[in-house]
């Protein structure tokens, strides 16, 4: 084999195990551009990338100081599609007579009424979003949403869970930015 020829077969291979190496991480890297909530399960937008952003961060942040870290957590609460209900409340599909603030669909969607205030707007720290968010982290942790909270039926809610969406709600309504 002519030295041409070896070093073309050289290059090229040198270039495809790059390629397969380098270009997964960069697409990583601009994934936390896909911000959850802009999903197409609406026909406009309630509240801001900037806002879900911001309210993930929290979410994520908190999960980990009262749980520790996981990745089963980050992913499910990264990739939850939302639909966002511009109402205090929703008749929940298929029950005509619950009514609610959030509801979780299936471990990858959740509803959530915006609950909007006596001028119409609404803030995302009023809402069920971080409640929500709990039963979808629940559910890839543990196998289970734990629809009953602290009941008998299930075990996966503890009241640090409601201490969570508690800090949360108080941290987003702060403005906090520190994660941004």
């Amino acid at each position: 084999m002519d030295p041409l020829t070896f070093i073309a077969i050289f290059f090229c291979g040198v270039f495809l195990t790059a390629a397969m190496i380098f270009v997964p991480l960069i697409v990583g890297l601009f994934r936390w551009r896909e911000v959850p909530g802009s999903d197409l399960l609406q026909n406009k937008k309630v509240f801001t990338d900037h806002d879900l952003l911001r309210a993930l961060r929290i979410f994520e942040s908190e999960w980990d100081t009262f749980f520790g870290y996981s990745r089963e957590v980050h992913s499910a609460t990264w990739s939850v599609k939302i639909r966002w209900v511009e109402d205090k409340h929703f008749q929940v599909p298929n029950h005509p007579d619950v009514y609610a603030t959030g509801w979780v669909k299936d471990p990858s969607c959740i509803w959530v009424a915006t609950r909007p205030d006596e001028d119409g707007h609404a803030q995302l720290h009023r809402t069920a979003f971080f409640h929500e968010l709990v039963h979808i982290a629940l559910y890839a942790e543990y196998g289970t949403f734990d629809a009953d909270h602290e009941g008998n039926a299930e075990v996966a809610w503890q009241q640090a869970h409601h201490e969570l969406v508690r800090v949360c709600k108080k941290r987003h309504a702060s403005g906090d930015t520190a994660l941004i």
